[in-house]
């Protein structure tokens, strides 16, 4: 009897620790091995009893819905376990202006993870329009964009509401080596119209390797206009531009935050934003922003902790160039690099406050109560994540799974006829820039932080087992 006390206390000790910590548990993890999804099994859709995806093949039935023309408007879907994609391609859930996003989706804390993207627009969702989603995060994936847009989360949005989503610093979103079109990428989205996007992180890395014409890098989105706002959103991670723009008279503009604000000549806003990873770029780059792009847009108590670096006087603590009069205010940079200046560039004819873009040390910026607010923001809206381990891919079964229920009423078109953007926020401004910037810059190591997790079943193994090893001790001092 003697020799079942710690087995029986090792059972007690490991199932009191998961029923005191439910997070602590192992995630619940469904690996997707190449079935195609037929439908999802639980739930009818409505808010009330929204689809619940229980298993990958049904999420792998979501984006094939919608490239048969569901759009899932008045449709309610929830995440019910994390999604390891098995190193896989990812079809983007709204393949194209003809096939969008247009329901509701909560990630509910859960993780899609181990996959890779390649086409024109990029994202676990790639059109989204009149959508919301919400609490999911992204990680050990890669987003490659060989035209225009990408982001983990949305490569283009319209009349759309997402936030508390993240994606982890295994996430890279990137462009082919020869691009056919200017880009507009950043590490959560792309695109931004007539949105409204809160409560976000990013800890991976933005790399453009190929510009053409005049694009917009940013860590959190690449660009934000048509009447768009993203508040209280941090980006960790790292931004990177490698070469110039191909096109005479064009650049490229990299951000902590954003590329630019402003687009098809509508404003864009960023407001108690932070950003605390590298930029770097060969032209134009901001701690916070990258340019200015339609005047009358804002940038509101945003902070920039991060090292900026471009070629010499293209770099600024907070704003690469303000190319048109805006509304800024209460924003902070910390100089770093060669980003010795709050702004690298004002054009002529072009007022900013004297108040409005102030440098500080990191210590002086992180006590401000907007850094602070902004922070506690976030911490308090993001799910904790579980922590994920991707598998290596599956072989591929050709069979379709069965499910019990699937949703009723699709729609045949989608609601929204758009049409196709037409290089949207590429038309060339009216360029102030009189030469070139020149010469190379040097690249920044991005940041090794994580998302938030929680502490693995692992960790509580080892601790019961370092209690049994003391318990085993005593026992034998005892018989001593």
């Amino acid at each position: 009897m003697k020799r079942l006390i710690p087995a029986i206390l090792l059972a007690v000790i490991l199932s009191t620790c998961l029923y005191t910590f439910p997070g602590m548990a192992v995630a619940e993890v469904s690996a997707w091995d190449g079935t195609p999804g037929t439908g999802i099994a639980q739930g009818s859709g409505t808010e009330a009893d929204p689809y619940v995806i229980t298993k990958a093949a049904e999420l792998d039935y979501i984006a094939m819905a919608c490239m048969s023309g569901e759009t899932f408007a008045g449709k309610y879907i929830k995440l019910g376990v994390n999604i390891d994609w098995g190193g896989r391609e990812w079809t983007s859930i709204g393949y194209s202006t003809s096939a969008v996003f247009s329901g509701y989706f909560d990630g509910n804390g859960k993780t899609i993870f181990n996959l890779t993207c390649s086409d024109v627009t990029v994202g676990i969702f790639g059109y989204a329009t009149n959508a919301t989603i919400k609490n999911l995060n992204i990680d050990y994936a890669t987003f490659t964009t060989n035209t225009r847009y990408a982001g983990a989360i949305v490569g283009l949005m319209r009349g759309s509401v997402v936030s508390n989503c993240s994606a982890g610093e295994n996430t890279k979103i990137t462009t082919t080596d020869s691009m056919e079109n200017t880009a507009q990428i950043g590490g959560l989205f792309g695109l931004v119209n007539s949105s409204y996007i809160d409560n976000c992180t990013f800890y991976g890395e933005v790399v453009a390797t190929s510009i053409t014409g005049t694009s917009f890098v940013g860590g959190i989105a690449g660009v934000i206009g048509n009447v768009s706002e993203v508040s209280y959103c941090i980006n960790y991670g790292s931004v990177l531009v490698t070469s110039p723009s191909t096109q005479e008279g064009k650049y490229a503009f990299a951000g902590g935050i954003a590329g630019c604000i402003g687009s098809s000549s509508a404003v864009g806003s960023i407001k108690n934003c932070i950003n605390k990873g590298t930029v770097t770029a060969i032209e134009y780059a901001g701690g916070v922003l990258g340019r200015v792009h339609v005047a009358g847009s804002s940038m509101t108590d945003c902070y920039n902790v991060g090292d900026v670096s471009a070629n010499q006087g293209f770099a600024g603590a907070i704003v690469g160039e303000v190319a048109y009069n805006c509304e800024i205010s209460g924003c902070y940079g910390l100089p770093s690099g060669s980003a010795l200046d709050a702004c690298a560039s004002i054009v002529d004819g072009v007022t900013v406050a004297s108040d409005a873009l102030k440098l500080g040390t990191t210590a002086e910026i992180e006590a401000l109560e907007g850094y602070k607010n902004t922070e506690k923001s976030v911490s308090e809206n993001i799910p904790v994540f579980d922590v994920v381990v991707p598998t290596e891919p599956a072989e591929t079964t050709t069979e379709a799974e069965e499910t019990t229920t699937a949703p009723q009423d699709e729609t045949t078109a989608p609601k929204d006829e758009t049409p196709a953007p037409q290089d949207e926020t590429t038309t060339s401004p009216t360029e102030t820039t009189t030469a070139s910037p020149g010469g190379t810059s040097g690249t920044s190591e991005p940041k090794q932080e994580g998302c938030k997790s929680v502490l693995g079943g692992s960790a509580l193994v080892a601790a019961a087992f370092v209690t049994l090893v003391v318990i085993r001790k005593k026992k034998d001092n005892q018989v001593l």
